[in-house]
């Protein structure tokens, strides 16, 4: 009978394999760590639990997991079938627990690149090279990049609608008799910041007063933004309020007046009433820039009755009965259009008369009250352009607005497709911000200096840890300490292997007292201040921080190693930490001290050299760093 887990020593774990090759272990318990990597199959499998311990929880084996373990029954060539048992020691487990785990899904691969303050200045040490360019490579942009031809292509189409859309539009321009005079761009500029500053007001007004309500009175008279009417505006009577999306209330049917010579509106149903043609069309709240106080006379059955369904195509609107209805608002609306050349000349787009802000509206508070009043002041600005009468504009305006939508979306496909919109290059950033308040590079964050040649030698760390071994360097943690301690201080950066089982123990009131010195115990209580400001400056730049802080757990454990303690009583002062997780932190340590030892190099600090060069020397021995038997 043998055992096998994570915890034990590396030399009796691999006693173990060779046994169970052989054949001299006939049964085997085992974590799922014996299942990866290795070939050795096995006539059964037998699972005590299908469940497992993550972290702080509790959780069924997943179908990789299971398939891995699994998968170790049946020798070839030995068996013809492979025996996989669970027990069942209480319950039998439920089905909704077995179906995913024994015919799941394979997980599916994530990228586990992480950026670390190490790779970015070994980056930035390359000139040839970019950041962007070593994100483009990675795994983490796999996905991403698939969509990028597809981008790509949009992209390609946009900028050729555009071309021909501007052809088109300068050929027209040439062949008004008033090209030379025509503000239209200036126009549709203004208009696009009107539409964007309703759309504000619009949101906030829904909420915060009675604006809303006030527009969706049947046979209110509206002026509502459209670019293919003269004026970029147009005069609507609501007939009917909309649901879209499950949003009751939130759009309005209106009725509003048309001619042959306008460029029809998108979405819209055309019709004809004796000489007066006519189009239905559906508005949002951020195109209502005036809620008139002209109120025709419209009866709910009457809507009903016409409209059960508001028509959106010609087709539809055929079917209805509509002249009993919309005749005498086509007579009202004629008399409002009547009045908009005047009105625009004198108050600008916005002439239409509008209920009283504050009274009927209620729009009150400060805030909505300057967004109504910016939205009318660019109104008002705009009455002295030229174009805005013109016979012209409705078509020049749609086609400049077009243009001016087209182009924001290149914009936005084009900053797609940039470097900064890769996966990570905000991170990026935000790492180089802290590298630069550190002064581990430049202002311009170009050029590393002293401090992050030195950090470029720190691989050990997986959060930041690189940064803090460098600070403890140059702040003097190390000076007043001999090899041992100077090894026992840097187990608190490099060293994690098994702190749970140490804090564990902690958590249960145990107490695991192992000899230390007065010089190492200040050492590792500065250390703490240091990681703190380290933590502190990260979390001002918003740069997640470690997950498992640094703390002193295996600080005295190394120093006594170090110090000569054979292993045997090194485990005895510590016996919640497991044999293996021990090797493999002082094995991790031994890493670490050759890493300082080359940034006190790159520094030219001969004593911390020849320190770190020692302490390698001290902790390098016995079991520890017993060869494998695979090899020896």
């Amino acid at each position: 009978i043998g055992v096998h887990h994570a915890g034990m020593l590396p030399i009796v774990k691999e006693m173990v394999e060779i046994l169970f090759q052989r054949g001299l272990v006939k049964v085997l318990f085992a974590t799922e760590t014996f299942a990866m990597g290795v070939n050795m199959p096995a006539r059964a499998v037998v699972f005590s639990s299908i469940s497992k311990y993550v972290g702080n929880e509790t959780r069924t084996l997943e179908f990789g997991e299971y398939t891995q373990m699994s998968g170790r029954a049946g020798r070839r060539g030995l068996d013809s079938v492979g025996t996989v048992i669970i027990a069942c020691w209480d319950d039998v487990p439920a089905m909704h627990e077995l179906k995913p785990m024994m015919n799941g899904k394979a997980r599916v691969l994530e990228s586990k690149f992480r950026l670390r303050y190490n790779m970015l200045l070994n980056v930035l040490r390359v000139e040839e090279f970019k950041m962007a360019d070593m994100l483009k490579r990675s795994f983490g942009v796999h996905d991403e990049q698939k969509g990028f031809k597809e981008v790509e292509e949009t992209l390609r189409r946009a900028r050729a609608g555009l071309d021909t859309l501007t052809a088109t539009m300068i050929s027209e321009m040439e062949a008004l008799p008033c090209a030379d005079t025509c503000d239209i761009e200036d126009l549709a500029m203004g208009m696009a910041e009107m539409g964007h500053e309703n759309a504000r007001f619009a949101d906030e007004a829904m909420v915060k007063s009675q604006w809303w309500t006030a527009a969706q009175a049947l046979g209110r008279v509206v002026l509502v933004l459209d670019s293919t009417a003269i004026g970029g505006v147009r005069a609507a009577v609501v007939v009917k309020t909309a649901a879209a999306g499950g949003n009751a209330g939130r759009y309005l049917n209106v009725v509003a007046l048309t001619n042959e010579n306008e460029v029809r509106k998108q979405g819209s149903a055309v019709g004809q009433v004796g000489q007066q043609k006519f189009m239905l069309f559906t508005v949002k709240p951020a195109e209502v820039v005036i809620v008139g106080k002209k109120k025709l006379d419209v009866q709910q059955r009457d809507v009903v009755k016409t409209f059960p369904v508001f028509p959106k195509s010609d087709n539809e609107l055929e079917k209805a009965n509509y002249v009993p209805l919309l005749g005498p608002l086509l007579v009202g609306l004629g008399a409002v259009e009547r009045e908009k050349a005047k009105g625009i000349q004198q108050k600008g787009p916005l002439f239409l008369d509008s209920l009283d802000r504050v009274r009927e509206l209620r729009v009150t508070e400060i805030d909505l009250s300057d967004m109504y009043a910016n939205v009318q002041q660019i109104g008002h600005e705009l009455k002295q352009n030229r174009c805005l009468l013109c016979p012209n504009s409705a078509k020049k305006l749609d086609s400049v607005l077009n243009r001016m939508r087209l182009e924001q979306r290149i914009t936005e496909l084009e900053t797609q497709l940039s470097p900064d919109h890769l996966w990570l290059m905000p991170e990026f950033r935000k790492r180089c911000y802290v590298l630069r308040d550190l002064r581990y590079i430049d202002s311009d964050m170009e050029v590393v200096q002293l401090k992050g040649r030195a950090a470029c030698e720190i691989n050990s760390g997986t959060q930041g840890e690189e940064l803090l071994v460098v600070e403890m360097i140059f702040q003097g943690l190390f000076d007043g300490l001999d090899a041992a301690e100077s090894a026992a201080l840097l187990s608190c950066s490099v060293c994690k292997e098994g702190r749970k089982g140490i804090r564990g123990a902690k958590a249960e009131g145990k107490k695991t007292v192992v000899p230390s010195t007065e010089a190492l115990d200040k050492a590792v209580q500065a250390m703490m201040g240091v990681l703190d400001d380290l933590q502190a400056k990260q979390e001002e730049k918003t740069v997640p921080c470690s997950e498992d802080p640094v703390d002193n757990d295996y600080a005295p454990l190394v120093y006594q190693w170090a110090m000569g303690t054979p292993f045997a009583e090194l485990c005895d002062l510590a016996p919640d930490v497991q044999e293996g997780m021990l090797v493999r932190a002082i094995m991790r340590l031994v890493e670490g001290c050759r890493e300082v030892r080359n940034a006190a190099r790159v520094i030219g600090d001969s004593s911390l050299f020849n320190k770190m060069e020692e302490a390698s020397k001290l902790i390098k021995r016995d079991i520890v760093f017993a060869a494998s038997l695979y090899v020896s």
